[in-house]
């Protein structure tokens, strides 16, 4: 196997005079739930431009099922689920990339019903912050394969292994839009 990231590079003067920091979820304890869900609030007067995500967990049976900032942008979320049968304790931890908003930022998104979503920014917004993954619920045994943006920075591509439960509704590929 082999990991591929991706990244959405800005302007760090153009970051730092909008107050820009990583700001992580800090009240999220070790635990052996077989699901945990986790979130970053950005400081009073910022937004999340993007969200990260980490598992502390070892022997590597612990995978994410989402990651992405929230409808108004205040927050970013995380969820992660354990293999089933693994007990060991474990946590996942959300990361909210937050500055003062550019002013022309907004949350879009596309529901699917299989374990691929794809979304692109509308008119000439640009991909800021690409994100998705399953609901705010235990998906089940499924984990995220990739959250990919495109090379022109408009479209995010996210993808979980199969099989997503039912009761979740599907999942989303979801984007932080800005000029």
């Amino acid at each position: 196997w082999r990991v591929v990231a991706w990244a959405i590079c800005a302007d760090r003067t153009f970051l730092d005079a909008r107050g820009y920091d990583i700001v992580p979820d800090t009240n999220h304890p070790l635990s052996s739930a077989t699901f945990q869900q986790s979130a970053a609030v950005c400081p009073a007067g910022t937004v999340a431009y993007s969200a990260g995500a980490n598992i502390e967990s070892p022997n590597g049976h612990v995978g994410l099922q989402l990651n992405r900032t929230s409808g108004p942008q205040d927050i970013s979320r995380a969820t992660a689920r354990e293999d089933t049968g693994w007990t060991g304790s474990w946590k996942v931890r959300s990361y909210a990339v937050c500055a003062q908003s550019s002013g022309s930022m907004h949350v879009e998104g596309t529901i699917a019903p299989g374990a691929q979503a794809e979304h692109r920014c509308g008119g000439s917004y640009q991909l800021h912050g690409p994100g998705g993954g399953g609901g705010l619920t235990d998906g089940g045994p499924a984990w995220l394969t990739r959250i990919q943006p495109d090379l022109l920075h408009k479209e995010v591509t996210v993808q979980l292994t199969e099989p997503l439960l039912p009761s979740i509704g599907g999942m989303v590929a979801h984007a932080t839009c800005a000029f």
